[in-house]
């Protein structure tokens, strides 16, 4: 049985072996690893041992189809949520324009700086008043 000899350089390389055998590694990572891999045996058995197992794993898989009543079922959810919103599913050139698109929030910001200075105004002369 394969027994792991850690020494102190291949810290953190078992979980990179891991990844890499699962496909999670970036690709710095699986360069770091290689760069590793090329004066540690160990860490070289490591890997081996981990793909062989994926690849076992894989292999003792089936292939299991899917319900046809449940995969019927699925797709006819899938259209319908098209049709409920259909712009999710649109291209970005064929979306519907937003409808705030040619608002001017310059001009809403200068309508409500007037209403306040009305108020103001108003209040100031007695006109309206606020109850104290």
């Amino acid at each position: 049985m394969w027994e792991p000899t850690l020494i102190k350089s291949c810290s953190g390389f078992e979980e990179l072996c891991t990844f890499v055998v699962s496909g999670a590694a970036t690709d710095d990572e699986e360069k770091k690893l290689s760069s590793h891999l090329s004066s540690c045996v160990s860490c070289g058995e490591r890997l081996q041992l981990l793909q062989e197992v994926s690849a076992n794993m894989i292999m003792g898989m089936a292939e299991v189809a899917p319900n046809p009543l449940i995969r019927a079922n699925l797709l006819k959810a899938i259209e319908q949520e098209k049709q409920i919103t259909p712009r999710l599913y649109m291209s970005p050139s064929v979306q519907p324009q937003s409808t705030l698109t040619g608002f001017s929030w310059f001009l809403a910001a200068g309508w409500g700086v007037a209403l306040i200075l009305a108020v103001a105004l108003l209040k100031n002369k007695g006109i309206f008043s606020t109850p104290e």
